[in-house]
């Protein structure tokens, strides 16, 4: 499936990455950027509407998204600001001297958005939990040790991403997991 637009908050996530990839001289936004962008979004809110020139409609979306995806992280015990630090850390610095102020996503990161679309029914938007829920059906080795560092099961989070995302995964019969 291929969808046509990003929720608030999937699109400030996406804006995130970006900046994440462009000041660590990475050439591309990757899978870690997007989780880096979806682990900040609690600092967005922290802003407030006003600072973030945000619409009361797309604030109160973004809200509402963000108090979604909070409480799927409370179950697992998830600390997105240490997760997102350990992940942007064991990304480290790039070397790509960008002549542009575009960053283009990788082929993997593009592959995370199209996944997340296959999560999307009804001609809604793609939100942070579907990209999540896609990042974390084949997370990158990065992204793997930060949660086994941290004890969260990605497995175990991806489907209460699925869950709460009130949609049934694209990879799964109607009687389960392949």
């Amino acid at each position: 499936m291929i969808f046509t637009e990003l929720s608030v908050a999937a699109d400030i996530a996406w804006q995130i990455a970006a900046i994440e990839a462009g000041a660590a001289m990475h050439q591309f936004i990757e899978k870690e950027h997007i989780f880096i962008g979806i682990c900040s979004l609690e600092k967005i809110i922290l802003l407030g509407q006003e600072e973030t020139r945000l619409s009361p409609q797309a604030w109160q979306s973004l809200n509402s998204e963000c108090d979604s995806l909070k409480s799927v992280l409370k179950e697992f015990r998830f600390d997105a600001t240490r997760i997102r630090r350990k992940v942007r850390e064991s990304l480290g610095k790039g070397n790509y001297e960008r002549n542009e102020r575009v960053v283009h996503r990788s082929e993997a990161c593009k592959e995370v958005f199209r996944r997340a679309g296959e999560f999307v029914m009804c001609n809604r938007e793609v939100s942070c939990l579907h990209l999540l829920a896609a990042l974390l059906d084949k997370p990158s080795e990065v992204i793997d040790r930060a949660f086994d560092e941290f004890q969260v099961k990605s497995a175990n989070l991806r489907q209460s991403l699925i869950v709460q995302s009130n949609v049934r995964s694209p990879y799964e019969t109607e009687t389960g997991p392949p």
